[in-house]
């Protein structure tokens, strides 16, 4: 019967410690999820989409995501539309605007270009027999 106590005895604590360890590893990873970027340094932030770097300020949803950067130097991003140029340098209409806003899952949601730039785009073409507003004979 004394066995069998010591056994109990030394099993409670391996279990309230396994119990803490698996509520702080969960906590953990909530935390990881909440957050969609990684800060390289003090001016460099890693998303999604890559690396932005000479990052002047930063803000984050109240949920702990990146929602804006400001940039104070040139940096580049990369689309199926061609490369844009982020805004960098401060004006009076643009002086509290972030250069690029992010969804909460880390996609790009805007970018404020530092020049305007004229963009094209094809319209698609349907044949007739695929046209969408066709309707099916029955």
């Amino acid at each position: 019967m004394n066995e069998t106590i010591d056994f109990m005895i030394e099993q409670q604590p391996t279990e309230r410690f396994s119990g803490m360890m698996s509520t702080l590893m969960e906590r953990i990873e909530e935390e990881e999820a909440m957050e969609n970027f990684y800060m390289i340094n003090d001016r460099t932030i890693q998303v999604r989409t890559g690396v932005f770097g000479s990052v002047e300020s930063y803000r984050c949803y109240s949920t702990g995501e990146l929602e804006g950067i400001q940039l104070s130097d040139k940096n580049m991003v990369v689309t199926h539309i061609g490369e844009l140029v982020p805004f960098y340098t401060e004006t009076t209409r643009r002086k509290n605007k972030y250069s690029i806003e992010f969804y909460k899952d880390g996609m790009i949601k805007s970018v404020a270009l530092e020049n305007n730039r004229r963009f094209t785009r094809r319209l698609a073409i349907f044949p007739p027999s695929s046209s969408p507003f066709t309707v099916p004979a029955n």
